[in-house]
């Protein structure tokens, strides 16, 4: 026979089930930091670091946790219960919505789950972007070999400049070694010479060398 006892078991066991399920569900959505190269730059205290407004992407539905139109969605705990969670695992409430930011970390105080998950979000940023500067190297050079060789029809020496004409290259698909590569064009006296009607007419170089 079942007891009220036996009752107020299950349901504080279904109570710590659900908020070990929260640090679960924070857990997949900070891995999509890492699976979309993006860093993690809310830190309590500095300047210019907005917070992350976890409530566009995690919601409270009525009842369970499921991916259902791309959101993830907290168990079925209330409000106040999720943000003690959350502030139990190291996070840091802003605001009366769920923007989460995450304290910097203090010499000689062990780090929060929250601290571990950012700084290990952090690294591997670092390692994509280390990776993204080495393959827009290898293109930049690819770009000067290619140049070097153009026919010479296809260059014409102006005032102050060289004009590589109708010169195009391949970008790479990466959008973060786009930028880099282009950087590194920039940095070295590379830029692109339009008509007045904004057409491209090719690739100039610089006659002032660069300093890099």
């Amino acid at each position: 026979m079942v007891t009220l006892q036996n009752l107020h078991d299950l349901c504080n066991s279904l109570q710590i089930s659900r908020k070990n399920e929260v640090k679960s569900i924070i857990t997949l959505f900070l891995d999509t930091f890492i699976e979309n190269h993006k860093p993690w730059r809310a830190f309590v205290g500095v300047k210019k670091r907005r917070s992350i407004p976890i409530h566009h992407y995690i919601k409270f539905p009525n009842a369970g946790c499921a991916f259902v139109h791309s959101y993830l969605y907290w168990p079925d705990l209330c409000e106040k219960e999720v943000k003690e969670v959350l502030e139990e695992l190291g996070f840091v409430i802003i605001g009366p919505k769920l923007c989460l930011s995450v304290p910097l970390p203090e010499k000689g105080n062990p780090l929060t789950f929250a601290q571990e998950k950012v700084k290990e979000i952090n690294h591997y940023y670092s390692l994509y972007i280390a990776q993204q500067r080495k393959e827009a190297r290898i293109h930049y050079q690819e770009i000067l070999n290619s140049l070097y060789v153009l026919p010479s029809e296809q260059i014409s020496s102006c005032d102050g400049y060289t004009l590589f004409r109708n010169y195009k290259y391949a970008m790479p698909v990466s959008q973060k070694c786009q930028h880099y590569t282009h950087l590194l064009l920039t940095q070295n006296g590379f830029y692109p010479i339009l008509d007045k009607n904004g057409n491209y007419l090719g690739l100039a170089l610089s006659h002032t060398p660069s300093n890099n």
